[in-house]
């Protein structure tokens, strides 16, 4: 049962090496183009893992494609996006994602290309010559949104591509990438989305007329201007576990050795000598043959996890559990991607219960506990993870009971009676497949009941149930519309046992006994404060203990010195110990109570005087104003 959770050569040659890592250029602005094409459009899915608020949703659309060039598109698209998947670390974070193909039909085949005096009509405007660099692949952005915003939801396109149906070599980055149909388009694809969705930068160089205009500086994380070994950016504390250079390597790296993380002169489109450093001799962001390389890897990883979490989404990070029902619990926690890329533990305290995604009653006892699930990935593309991208907690307060037994009420012979169907769990926890579960869940205050029931029969449409107090004449009637199992009935209920009815056009009617019970442990530690120093006198202010689950019946407070003990019991909020010597400094304790027992006492850290002569206020009122004055 479960809780709800190609190979290719370099991008640019030496004189051709300048591009925008912000990419301001993918603006390009509707008087440069023809005119927007009437759009004739279709969606595809192409990849679906799961809900796209924890999901990498991939948008890949085109440009220049007319309507009889619409298959080219979605085999182009399709080829792509296989390419991106498949280049590390991505296979291993393949059910991140998710991938739509978008199809616009353009009226022109091609791109604007101004410098060879050549424009075609298309839907997005896609241009060469951007910003006079030959190979700086442009798009009207504005046209892309709008587009955007009335084919998918806002969390739908966190990744967003444009191919361009021209076989001329070209790209940008920015907030949307683009990749003609170039032979080496899936790398330029690839190292653009780099920029997009890694926000890394280019790490080959170009003159210092390039670097000073573009002045990237080291804003970008795999671009440093520090030579401190420990200052370096990818190397967290000095260099391993937490960063990536070893100890005895030296800085500025000078070797040929590939992939090996080191502090590498030139980058960012400045040239060697400019104060600017890469972290490895050749990677994805400098060459497009390469490989992204550990530095690249892990911001592009933690930026997978900063998209689509860790822990398939279940309602709050924290919930409050009250369980009836030995033998028919087991916590498991659903985690987004490919579970073997992760660590798992179930802590009680610093205890640790459980190293998987599941955990059994058996690692439980009886009472109010604690239970921490926490999540981290293991894969080794990470060594420092500063924001907890790549790491999740879901914490529960635990209320767990022995085993309920109910007996079902004397009723005609054709009701089918199902009982012991108490559980914490969504889907069916019983033997039969017939057991409906209710719990109590999402509380204080307790006496929340959530019933879930099956609908009867396969065509059970306007099914209607009913379920009605013993013990006096209310009821709440209720229909269910679908088949399986289904919600029926959350709200606060009274202890006590009620029946359910239910009825379908159908030749069918049960009814089933549902019993409600308090838990039966002792209050928690309550919060205490000094209210009062009066003459003789201490009043503390008590409240029960955050996320208390039961009833307090009342407070005891003692405060004692040497062999002296006063004892007071009250119901709070304030409890006023008098008869105290103004002399003595007391110790002073609290414990909640109710029919179940007393709660550990909670220890005042200071010991209290009671004053002499009274201030006439209450203490933090008194100490208030004495600022007051002071100020």
């Amino acid at each position: 049962m479960r809780i709800f959770r190609h190979k290719g050569r370099r991008v640019l040659t030496s004189g051709e090496r300048a591009r925008n890592f912000a990419k301001p250029a993918v603006l390009v602005l509707g008087w440069l183009c023809c005119g927007l094409a009437a759009s004739a459009s279709d969606t595809r899915d192409h990849l679906i893992n799961g809900p796209s608020d924890q999901r990498v949703d991939i948008a890949v659309l085109g440009d220049g494609f007319t309507e009889q060039q619409r298959d080219s598109f979605f085999t182009a698209a399709q080829n792509i996006a296989e390419e991106f998947l498949g280049e590390p670390p991505f296979p291993s974070y393949r059910a991140h994602f998710n991938v739509r193909l978008l199809f616009t039909a353009s009226n022109e085949a091609g791109a604007d290309d101004p410098s060879q005096n050549v424009f075609r009509d298309t839907a997005f405007g896609a241009r060469f010559d951007c910003f006079s660099i030959a190979r700086l692949l442009c798009i009207d952005s504005g046209a892309v949104s709008r587009e955007l915003a009335e084919r998918l939801d806002a969390d739908q396109h966190d990744i967003v591509l444009v191919i361009v149906n021209d076989a001329q070599y070209g790209g940008s980055g920015g907030s949307y990438a683009t990749a003609s149909l170039h032979p080496l388009s899936s790398s330029i694809a690839i190292h653009e989305l780099g920029h997009s969705f890694g926000r890394l930068a280019d790490e080959y160089e170009a003159d210092q007329a390039t670097c000073d205009f573009y002045n990237l500086g080291a804003r970008a994380p795999n671009i440093e201007d520090n030579t401190v070994r420990a200052l370096i950016k990818w190397n967290t504390n000095g260099g391993p576990p937490s960063g990536w250079i070893d100890a005895a390597r030296p800085l500025p790296s000078t070797d040929q050795t590939p992939s090996l993380p080191g502090l590498y002169d030139g980058a960012a489109l400045c040239p060697k000598g400019s104060g600017l450093y890469r972290p490895t001799l050749n990677s994805k962001m400098r060459t497009l043959d390469q490989p992204f390389d550990p530095i690249n890897n892990e911001q592009l990883v933690l930026r997978i996890y900063q998209e689509s979490g860790l822990i398939v989404n279940s309602g709050a990070a924290s919930k409050s559990v009250f369980a009836f029902g030995a033998g028919m619990m087991e916590f498991s926690q659903t985690v987004v991607g490919n579970p073997a890329l992760l660590n798992y533990s179930w802590m009680r305290g610093n205890e640790e219960l459980s190293s998987s995604a599941s955990l059994s009653e058996e690692a439980l006892t009886t009472g109010v506990t604690d239970l921490e699930f926490r999540v981290e990935d293991a894969s080794g593309f990470i060594r420092y993870d500063s924001a907890g991208h790549a790491q999740a907690v879901r914490r529960f307060f635990l209320a767990y009971a022995d085993e309920v037994e109910v007996e079902p009420n004397d009723e005609p012979e054709s009701a089918q009676y199902l009982t012991d169907s108490v559980s914490i769990s969504g889907t069916l926890g019983a033997d039969s497949s017939d057991v409906v579960d209710f719990f109590l869940l999402e509380a204080p205050p307790i006496g929340r009941v959530q019933l879930r029931a099956a609908a009867l029969g396969p065509d059970a449409v306007e099914t209607s149930l009913i379920i009605r107090s013993t013990s006096d004449s209310w009821s709440q009637t209720h229909t269910i519309r679908s088949s399986g199992l289904t919600t029926v009935f959350d709200t606060s209920l009274p202890a006590g046992t009620y029946t359910v009815e239910l009825s379908s056009p159908a030749p069918a009617a049960f009814s089933l006994v549902l019993a409600y019970f308090e838990v039966e442990t002792a209050p928690g530690v309550p919060r205490v404060q000094v209210h009062d120093l009066g003459v003789g006198s201490i009043t503390l202010r008590v409240l029960p203990a955050e996320r208390e689950i039961v009833e307090v019946a009342a407070y005891e407070a003692t405060c004692s010195f040497a062999d002296e003990e006063v004892q007071v019991e009250g119901s709070g909020p304030l409890l006023e110990i008098t008869g105290l010597d103004e002399n003595n400094a007391y110790q002073c304790s609290v414990k909640a109570l109710n029919s179940f027992g007393a709660s550990a006492a909670y220890e005042l850290p200071e010991t209290l005087t009671p004053t002499s002569t009274s201030t006439g206020l209450p203490l933090w009122l008194f100490l208030k104003s004495m600022k007051d004055s002071e100020g």
